[in-house]
């Protein structure tokens, strides 16, 4: 079997020969990845978390934002507590069908204190990757999930490497470029947790000539059905000046879902609003703000670090690659708590809290 005959030789010599490839090691890595996926799906689709995500630099360094996050039978919802890209308190909804958003007050914009907008299902799926980051982690990266990264936008693997770690036990290292007419282009890294489930513990992604998206996942000892739940992820950018942090995400509590929560029903925030004495803010146009919030990484960062260009000659690029590749990923799994405080009074978390 393929997957078992290159996984040996990845074992035994520590990395892949250059005589294996990229088609092959492409295969490999699918034939191998695409089930253990399917699981991590599959539990993270029947899940709430509670997160919290601190910015450390932009307009709103220090800012820290709360969210709760349910997702049970194609359905996903997010509750958030000052998302200072929003500046006021909101709740995302996609169903089956449909999706929406609503708004509560918040004291910058009283005059939009109750208000609802209907937005499509992907549109405030998408949206909801972004406030919440964390709940999608094991195996979501930037606008995609890994999978579709391989599978859809002609990612090749041109290195792989596979080692062990005390804790995590084997740590698959693959680094992969865009196939572009026969010339490779722009980048980047994975390493999976081979042994558990193949769960993101790192991502590297060229921005561009000079600058790198970074993010590093933790996981705790708490698993769902075999499958580890995310503890913390910190992202940060990359350039010739540095590695720059940019938020740290942090899971406070989990718990996995066997029923249905009374959660995915619009109706009763439009209730509300109609009732609302304020006046209904009917000018936002959720269509194109969700590539706004998709450029919160990569944008707001992003143009901080454009100013670093000018003056960057191929020696300092090769610098910056440099200070990623060896700033080491710390794999470590830390030990995790769960913490069942409630978000709210009035919202209940699911049946049975995952172990």
């Amino acid at each position: 079997m393929i997957s078992g005959t290159i996984a040996a030789i990845f074992l035994a010599v520590g990395t892949a020969p250059d005589a294996v490839e990229s088609g092959v090691l492409n295969a490999w890595f699918l034939d191998a990845y695409q089930p253990a996926v399917r699981r991590v799906e599959l539990v993270h689709g029947n899940l709430t978390m509670q997160v919290s995500t601190q910015r450390h630099c932009g307009p709103n360094q220090g800012v820290v934002s709360r969210a709760r996050y349910w997702s049970f039978d194609g359905c996903c919802r997010v509750d958030t507590r000052h998302e200072p890209y929003l500046d006021r308190d909101c709740t995302l909804m996609a169903t089956r069908q449909a999706g929406g958003i609503a708004f509560s007050g918040a004291p910058a914009w009283p005059q939009r204190a109750r208000h609802t907008d209907s937005v499509s299902r992907q549109c405030v799926i998408q949206q909801i990757r972004v406030v919440c980051p964390l709940a999608f982690a094991p195996w979501y990266c930037s606008q995609q999930t890994v999978e579709e990264l391989f599978l859809q936008e002609n990612a090749t693997i041109t290195r792989c490497t596979v080692d062990d770690d005390p804790n995590l036990g084997r740590v698959c290292d693959i680094s992969w470029k865009y196939l572009d007419r026969g010339v490779f282009r722009r980048g980047g890294r994975f390493r999976f947790a081979m042994d558990r489930s193949w769960v993101l513990l790192s991502t590297v992604m060229d921005l561009d000539d000079l600058h790198r998206s970074v993010a590093r996942y933790t996981y705790g000892d708490e698993e769902i059905e075999g499958v580890p739940v995310v503890l913390s992820g910190e992202y940060s950018l990359a350039s010739a000046s540095g590695l720059e942090l940019v938020k740290v995400c942090r899971r406070h509590a989990f718990s996995a879902l066997d029923s249905p929560p009374d959660v995915f029903d619009l109706s009763q925030h439009r209730i509300v609003a109609a009732m609302s004495d304020t006046v209904a803010d009917s000018g936002i146009r959720w269509d194109a703000v969700a590539p706004g919030l998709f450029g919160a990484l990569a944008v707001g960062v992003f143009l901080r670090g454009w100013r670093h260009r000018s003056g960057r000659d191929a020696a300092r690029r090769q610098e910056a690659f440099s200070i990623v590749d060896q700033v080491p990923d710390d794999p470590t799994s830390q030990r995790g708590t769960v913490d069942n405080a409630p978000f709210d009074a009035d919202q209940r978390a699911g049946p049975r809290t995952g172990h």
